[in-house]
Formats: C-alpha cells, sequence, structure tokens
C-alpha cells in the first residue's frame, strides 16, 4: 500500500500543475478563434452590426471583447476609430462609448 502512495502522489501532484497550463493553452486558442470570427464580422466602416440602431450597442461591445482577450488588432482600432467619429444618442450609449474609448483616446 506504501507504494501506492509514493507513486501516485507525485503524478497526480504532476497532473495538477501541468492541467492549467494545458487549460490555459486551450483558453488561448479559444480567444484566438472567437477575435477571428469577430474581426471576421465587421462592417467595412468599421463597426459591427447591421441596422443604425444595432451598430452603437455592437461596436461598443465587440471592441470592448477584442480589448478583454488582448487582441489589439486592426478590427479593434476601427472599431475604436468609428466609436470615436460617432456620437451617442442616448447617456447609456455614451457611457459604453466612454469605456470603450481608450483612456488616451479621449484626451483625459
Amino acid at each position: 500500500m506504501e507504494w501506492i502512495k509514493d507513486r501516485c502522489i507525485p503524478i497526480v501532484v504532476v497532473l495538477l500543475l501541468v492541467h492549467p497550463v494545458l487549460s490555459f493553452a486551450s483558453y488561448e486558442s479559444n480567444n484566438a478563434n472567437a477575435s477571428s470570427w469577430l474581426s471576421g464580422q465587421q462592417n467595412a466602416d468599421g463597426s459591427w452590426g447591421a441596422t443604425v440602431s444595432e451598430k452603437f450597442l455592437y461596436t461598443v461591445e465587440a471592441v470592448q471583447a477584442l480589448h478583454a482577450v488582448g487582441q489589439r488588432n486592426a478590427a479593434y482600432f476601427r472599431g475604436i476609430t468609428w466609436l470615436e467619429n460617432h456620437a451617442a444618442d442616448n447617456a447609456d450609449y455614451s457611457a459604453r462609448r466612454i469605456v470603450s474609448i481608450p483612456r488616451q483616446s479621449r484626451g483625459l
């Protein structure tokens, strides 16, 4: 019975230490796939969404999603540019716009 503890405990410890690294790798590939898909959905003008009422909300959310996974790619910057050049038509969209646009772009 003692030999089981001597051999199994180190194996379990190694598996527990390696598992987060393996999990992180799968998250990174999922993030890359998701950001690639999201970037492919972007409109030619830099926004996301089909209708005028959707564009502001969808663009804010897409920019925040790309930012959250560390994807500062062309789609991210086109989305930021679109937000900087379009005024929000209500307080909710204005607040979302402020949160989405990086601090240095807001002139703060």
